[in-house]
């Protein structure tokens, strides 16, 4: 008796465990498009506040990463280019989750200048309030403050196809519905 309890038990635990497996969804926790941009704020390696609500009326490109990222790594330059590109029209930040403000300035000074650098040690507000569980992770806001894209991995944020979309978002009015 003691026998089959111990093998229906392990066999319910495999079984939730492939169903759980079955069920994930890697980007599961991550903004939707058409959901609000909720309120972030970030220091500056400079110690000043970046206050995202502040950068309505223009396209956002919000890019979560560390420097001991690979993949992130390897996407910077393409956010540099993107940004480049765009101009005045869009801001592009890229949000540090590593712990040193200092080793974050001096890294991006070196692999993609230009763009504006925020820090979120630990990254609390990344995890609880932008969904962020892997990285990278970039949202893509409306001048309207409304995500229309989310991106979970690497991307070559400056290819043509990705330029257009992009500029169409920064001068196109939101779509979304209002609440």
């Amino acid at each position: 008796m003691m026998r089959s309890s111990r093998w229906t038990l392990l066999g319910a635990v495999l079984a939730l465990l492939v169903f759980g497996v079955l069920r994930f969804e890697p980007d599961a926790h991550l903004l939707r498009p058409g959901q609000p941009l909720p309120p972030l704020r970030f220091a500056t390696p400079s110690g000043a506040e970046l206050d995202l609500a502040r950068l309505r009326g223009r396209l956002l490109v919000l890019n979560f990463w560390a420097t001991w990222c690979a993949p992130c790594v390897a996407e910077l330059p393409s956010l540099g280019r993107l940004q480049q590109q765009l101009g005045p029209a869009a801001s592009v930040v890229a949000v540090s989750i590593d712990e040193s403000a200092h080793d974050v300035q001096g890294f991006m000074a070196e692999h993609a200048p230009g763009i504006a650098v925020a820090l979120d040690p630990g990254g609390r507000q990344a995890r609880e309030l932008a969904g962020v569980a892997a990285l990278p992770v970039t949202y893509v806001v409306d001048p309207d403050g409304i995500v229309r894209e989310a991106h979970l991995g690497a991307r070559a944020w400056d290819r043509p196809e990705v330029l257009r979309r992009l500029r169409a978002l920064s001068t196109s009015p939101s779509t979304a519905p209002t609440r």
